[in-house]
Parts: structure tokens; sequence; C-alpha cells
């Protein structure tokens, strides 16, 4: 599925995943923000959007982490 990158919804992960990332923050997302959405459609894409990014992050930490010890022997 593609997401439009004109959207409230898109626009607001696309600021809290940019700014977590230029101040090395964990990407975890509030989800208290959901609560202000006003269709369960926009919720479900926030949420997909979140987890996705989460799931992404996690891996990308996995891969470091491996990495790191490829390394050191």
């Amino acid at each position: 599925m593609l997401i439009p990158n004109d959207t409230t919804e898109w626009l607001k992960f696309k600021d809290d995943v940019l700014s977590r990332i230029r101040t090395r923050q964990e990407l975890r997302f509030d989800t208290s923000f959901f609560d202000t959405l006003t269709l369960e459609q926009d919720k479900g894409l926030t949420e997909l959007l979140n987890r996705d990014a989460e799931a992404a992050y996690k891996r990308h930490l996995d891969h470091l982490s491996r990495s790191a010890m490829k390394r050191t022997f």
C-alpha cells in the first residue's frame, strides 16, 4: 500500500521520526496522538506507520550490534 505523503498523519509521522533521528532518541511513539485522529482509517494508518518504524529501528539496532561483534573478532 502506498501512503500519500501530504496527509496530516504522514506529516506528523515524518516530523516525529526526523526529530528522533536528529536527537538520537529511540523510535518509540506516544500513542496519545492517535486519540486526536477522527477517522478509524487515519488511526490505523498512523498506528501501522509507527509499528513499521519501530520494527525497522529494532532491526537497525540488531544490525549494528552484529556488525560491532564481527569487528571484535
